[in-house]
């Protein structure tokens, strides 16, 4: 019963996170239409391929983009709401990796308790206290749901035999196919949603993305 509970839970975050990914990418469409900007604004639910553009021209844009800028990434200034849809984005993207229902839900609880923590962690308050108190529970529960319902056999069983360093020719293999996953259009579809999440503040897309390429090289090496 927790375990559908979680399940449920769980992929409201998800879903709201979706829906609020949505509204922020139509107010960044907004704002470079109003700024004279022509770049289009990125769908990662409906990725799109340039095949005008080469992997060369993806590296140079790597050394001339300057969205990192604009964010600032101290703990004084912590945007926990896009941090908390970064999780949740990239538990969507890895969803169907080693995750079903109730371990996708219950990873998404997992994220909610801790930021839970986070947003009441001065305890000497005391309505803090009470809901610092209620998401560590919801943090204990959801664990153990992940514990019991996700399957990381495969996963750590592949990164095992990596470990095994007699075996050099394994790394010859790997190195062959991450390389051919960034070559591909899996990094290039990729990377500006990436860029573009972060310029605008959209966390759910950041983390669905790159996720994305994280489950493509996932999916070369198991």
């Amino acid at each position: 019963m927790k375990a559908q509970e979680h399940a449920s839970t769980g992929h409201s975050f998800i879903n709201k996170s979706r829906l609020q990914a949505k509204r922020l990418r139509a107010a960044h469409q907004k704002r470079l239409r109003q700024s004279g900007d022509p770049r289009p604004v990125i769908d990662p639910f409906k990725p799109t391929s340039d095949p005008t553009k080469s992997t060369a021209d993806i590296i140079g844009d790597m050394g001339d983009i300057n969205s990192f800028e604009n964010v600032d990434w101290t703990l004084e200034e912590w945007d926990t709401d896009m941090y908390e849809s970064g999780f949740y984005g990239a538990i969507d993207g890895m969803s169907g990796t080693f995750t079903n229902t109730a371990c996708t839900g219950g990873m998404a609880n997992v994220v909610s308790s801790v930021f839970g923590m986070i947003r009441h962690v001065a305890i000497y308050i005391p309505e803090n206290s009470m809901k610092f108190m209620i998401s560590s529970n919801n943090f204990t529960e959801s664990t153990n749901t992940v514990v019991a319902f996700c399957n990381f056999s495969s996963f750590t069983g592949e990164v095992s035999a990596l470990t095994n360093y007699r075996q050099w020719e394994n790394y010859i293999r790997l190195g062959g196919r991450v390389g051919g996953v960034f070559i591909g259009e899996t990094w290039t579809d990729n990377y500006d949603c990436i860029m573009q999440g972060v310029e605008a503040g959209i966390g759910h897309d950041v983390g669905f993305c790159t996720s994305t390429v994280g489950k493509a090289v996932l999916d070369a090496i198991l």
